[in-house]
């Protein structure tokens, strides 16, 4: 029996403060495929490591930034067309842009640092959807909350906790 088991990839959203804009971080590949193209940093994940651990340890060898596997969160895994496995995972802290822009190059796959928004062009499809998936749903949240506002200033407590509810469990 001949087994083809898609190989896992960490990719990171790491989430950066832009000065009330919201961006995440983005490498410019020094390696093919694709070298000189924007993607997400992220990598093959080791034998035995979660995905969060895995996001933790490729943005430590990528980007110089130290964070824990329990700081990172999966939100959603995509198969792409070399059968490779792509796990990505959200950072739950944004850093804030002062502290991305001046990054030193630490990794020899990676040639320099930029911040990437809904515009930015990605060498990789399924980091391109991950990046407009990641917006649309800030954008979500961000009507809810402007809707739970709203309902407070209309003094309706009672269906801002109902409003709220109903979103913390959908």
């Amino acid at each position: 029996m001949n087994y083809k088991n898609p190989v896992p990839v960490a990719v990171c959203l790491v989430p950066v403060d832009c000065g009330g804009q919201r961006k995440l971080l983005g490498v410019i590949r020094n390696i093919e495929p694709n070298a000189g193209g924007a993607a997400l940093p992220g990598g093959y994940a080791d034998e035995g490591e979660s995905a969060e651990q895995a996001a933790a340890r490729e943005l430590l060898e990528e980007c110089g930034i130290h964070t824990d596997a329990a700081d990172w969160k999966l939100i959603s895994s995509r198969t792409n067309a070399t059968n490779r496995m792509l796990v990505f995972c959200v950072l739950n802290k944004a850093l804030p842009a002062s502290s991305v822009l001046q990054l030193p190059v630490v990794s020899k796959e990676v040639r320099g640092y930029l911040l990437i928004d809904e515009a930015t062009p990605l060498t990789f499809p399924l980091h391109a959807e991950a990046v407009a998936a990641y917006f649309e749903s800030r954008r979500k949240a961000a009507g809810q909350v402007a809707g739970l506002l709203a309902l407070k200033e209309c003094g309706s407590v009672d269906l801002v906790a109902q409003e709220l509810l109903r979103v913390l469990t959908a």
